[in-house]
C-alpha cells in the first residue's frame, strides 16, 4: 500500500514539475534526496537531483519498493527554486528516461553519460561500481569499471540486473572521473 501511495505522489509531482524530498530509509538512513521526478515506472522512479550546494547534480534511479517517505512539494521548495533562478540554473534536459526495467534504465544512462554508477545495496551497502557497460545480457550486464584514481580496471565485472538497487549518472563525481580519464573535455 505504501509503495502505491509513494508512486502516486511521485507521478503527481512529475506532472506538476514539483520539487520533492524523498527518503529510502532502508539504505540511506536519515539521508534524503532533493529532486524533481522525471519518470515513474511500475518498479522504478528517476529523479533529477539537487546536490547539497543546491545545484543540479545528475540523475538517480531508485526502486519504488525502497522509497520510505515522500514530501511533495518539498518544504524548502520556494527557497530552493529562488536560489536556482538567481544562479541561472536550469533543469538539464533528460530526454526520455526508460524506467520499464533496470536494464532499460542502465541502457539510457550508458547512452547519455560517459560513466554510470550502480549500487547493489542488498549485496554490499558500502560499495558502488562506476564504469561503462559494455554488454547487456538477458539477466546480467558487464561493467568496465573505473577506479577512484580514474584508471580503468583490466577485468570486466558481471552483475545481475536483479541486484541493482540504485543507478547514478551525470553527477559531479562521475563527471570528475570522466574528465581525469579523458572521456570528456574540460569546459572552458
Amino acid at each position: 500500500m505504501a509503495k502505491e501511495n509513494h508512486k502516486r505522489l511521485l507521478q503527481s509531482a512529475k506532472a506538476r514539475r514539483t520539487l520533492i524530498k524523498c527518503w529510502r530509509k532502508r539504505f540511506d538512513g536519515t539521508n534524503s534526496t532533493l529532486a524533481y521526478v522525471v519518470a515513474v515506472g511500475r518498479d522504478l522512479a528517476a529523479f533529477q537531483v539537487l546536490g547539497n550546494d543546491l545545484r543540479f547534480d545528475g540523475f538517480l534511479i531508485y526502486r519504488l519498493r525502497d522509497v520510505s517517505r515522500v514530501h511533495s512539494p518539498a518544504a524548502t521548495r520556494a527557497f530552493v527554486e529562488k536560489s536556482l533562478k538567481l544562479r541561472g540554473q536550469r533543469r538539464p534536459a533528460a530526454g526520455r528516461i526508460d524506467v520499464a526495467s533496470v536494464r532499460a534504465a542502465l541502457e539510457w544512462a550508458n547512452r547519455r553519460f560517459p560513466l554510470v554508477a550502480i549500487h547493489r545495496e542488498e549485496v554490499n551497502n558500502n560499495t558502488c561500481h562506476i564504469g561503462r557497460i559494455e554488454e547487456f545480457g538477458a539477466r546480467t550486464f558487464k561493467l568496465y569499471a573505473i577506479a577512484p584514481d580514474a584508471q580503468f580496471q583490466e577485468d570486466r565485472d558481471t552483475f545481475a540486473y536483479s541486484d541493482v538497487t540504485r543507478i547514478d549518472a551525470g553527477g559531479g563525481y562521475e563527471e570528475a572521473l570522466a574528465l581525469v580519464a579523458g572521456l570528456i573535455k574540460p569546459r572552458r
